[in-house]
């Protein structure tokens, strides 16, 4: 029998997202890897978790979270932690990991003797490193924009990895035309979400969580903090458009974003619907936002881009309908349940608005049928995505 796969698995972004939401409300990427590891105490019986976190405290459900899986170790890397003071901002704390993964600083991964390496959060591997190595993109739209050098620069440096893996076929074909250019492999696998958390059955607690959350009657909601590429001023100038009371009810983590707050309000006074947002600024639970899907019209998420969109293949799996923009991994995660419309065009937003709360009979389909739409992007099924990437790489065919 073979000795089973070490497979260092980088969380430091979501040992960082547990210390700044307790409730678990952890952005993208830290669901992402909360998930993979998820997936991987499922079906990853062949290989030992070698946990990288950093010098700061492990938080308690992370520690859960690794020791689901049989075999595990933990293992610290970098300087992160060293300096309280400025590890408290998200910022700092990511500029840190990035100049320590291009100097290897402080790394000491040859000690841990891994096969595989694995970078959770778009970072280049660490210069240095002895094993082959695969990179998660999650998207790299805004890193390209004129003027924005380093994160450019932060792109080339990806193909140092052996396997760059993007997290919808979007990202992978986007990033392997424009920048990879056959330096690496590069494929994807997509995300995985909790089904188990994520479905159409109501809970007990639905009906509390709303009510403690004084949500209004009729609502559109939205996940995650609104920045400008998931298009704040167009979702508010759509929602201008339409007649009644329904409100937009935005979750996110906005104590993570300094100035995202203010700036969503001011865009919403400008359009006029000031009074129809309402901010849940604090984050919640996944089991609260399972609540809140379920009690919604329906998902409206006009991004202008995209790498994967994890709360439109939620929102389905909890069988209630989405509208969402026509662009990146967005027509790809919903398929044909998915409402698309042109996010420059608030008129257009403004008509899917209307048919989630009209269309009575697309709401039935996307009950029937999203439910087993979203099977297809479980946590088991990323999980054994990656393991095939893992053996391939370890097995050098990359």
């Amino acid at each position: 029998m073979s000795a089973p796969l070490r497979i260092g698995i980088d969380l430091r972004w979501l040992q960082r997202a547990w210390l700044n939401s307790p409730v678990g409300a952890l952005g993208g990427v830290g669901i992402f890897s909360q998930n993979l590891i998820r997936g991987l105490a499922d079906v990853g019986e062949d290989i030992v978790l070698v946990a990288l976190v950093s010098r700061e405290a492990v938080p308690e459900p992370l520690h859960r979270l690794i020791a689901t899986v049989p075999r595990h170790e933990t293992r610290v890397i970098g300087l992160t932690g060293l300096w309280p003071g400025m590890d408290r901002r998200r910022k700092y704390t990511q500029a840190l990991n990035l100049m320590e993964t291009e100097s290897g600083i402080a790394m000491g991964l040859g000690a841990f003797r891994l096969d595989v390496l694995h970078m959770l959060d778009h970072t280049p591997p660490p210069r240095g490193a002895r094993c082959p190595s695969v990179v998660t993109l999650h998207e790299f739209f805004d890193w390209v924009r004129p003027g924005w050098a380093v994160y450019r620069r932060l792109c080339d440096r990806l193909v140092t990895a052996t396997r760059v893996v993007g997290v919808s076929e979007a990202v992978a074909t986007d990033y392997a035309a424009r920048y990879a250019r056959g330096r690496t492999e590069v494929s994807f696998v997509h995300n995985g979400i909790d089904l188990g958390t994520f479905r159409p059955e109501a809970d007990e607690g639905d009906a509390v969580a709303r009510r403690d959350l004084a949500l209004p009657a009729t609502y559109f909601i939205h996940a995650g903090v609104l920045t400008g590429r998931k298009n704040p001023g167009g979702l508010f100038r759509a929602l201008a458009l339409v007649d009644g009371d329904a409100h937009v009810v935005n979750v996110g983590a906005y104590g993570a974003v300094p100035g995202a707050k203010e700036k969503v309000l001011a865009l919403a006074r400008e359009a006029g619907v000031a009074e129809r947002l309402r901010l849940v600024e604090e984050g919640v639970s996944p089991g609260v936002m399972a609540a809140l899907y379920r009690g919604a019209a329906g998902l409206v998420f006009p991004s202008l881009s995209e790498g994967f969109g994890l709360p439109a293949v939620e929102c389905l799996a909890c069988g209630v309908p989405c509208v969402t923009s026509d662009r990146g991994a967005l027509p790809e995660v919903t398929g044909a349940l998915g409402i698309l419309t042109d996010p420059e065009d608030p008129a257009d937003i403004a008509r899917g608005m209307r048919r989630l709360l009209e269309d009575e009979a697309h709401r039935r389909r996307v009950a029937a049928e999203g439910p087993k739409w979203a099977e297809g992007f479980s946590c088991r099924a990323m999980a054994a995505g990656y393991l095939q990437v893992y053996r391939a790489l370890a097995e050098g065919r990359a």
